[in-house]
């Protein structure tokens, strides 16, 4: 069987949750949630395409402008199956955004 939006859970971080546990901890974004976070204390960040609201904490236009939030004002930027989704040549853009919400020694994962 091959993953399609019609027969996914949306919950592929629940195979790999408890190995990123220790960097997981203080305010945590979890971009590109869908309606269901990694763990319940994260802050669910979408922008309900998919999935509409339910079970995001936040909706955005898009994971690539994150301006609701100040520089270095979280200690974990997460995302699992959204870079893949923004065109080649935009990714280093998206990735210095994530950086710039994290906190100096936190984590993008």
């Amino acid at each position: 069987m091959s993953w399609s939006l019609e027969n996914s859970k949306n919950d592929e971080s629940r195979k790999v949750v408890w190995e990123l546990v220790p960097y997981m901890h203080g305010r945590v974004l979890d971009l590109g949630c869908g309606p269901y976070k990694a763990l319940p204390h994260f802050i669910g960040v979408d922008n309900g395409h998919h999935w509409g609201g339910r079970g995001v904490d936040v909706i955005v236009d898009t994971a690539a402008k994150l301006d609701l939030f100040t520089s270095q004002s979280c200690d974990v930027a997460y995302s699992s199956h959204l870079l893949e989704h923004f065109p080649y040549e935009e990714v280093p853009a998206v990735l210095n955004e994530w950086f710039r919400v994290v906190k100096k020694g936190g984590h993008v994962i």
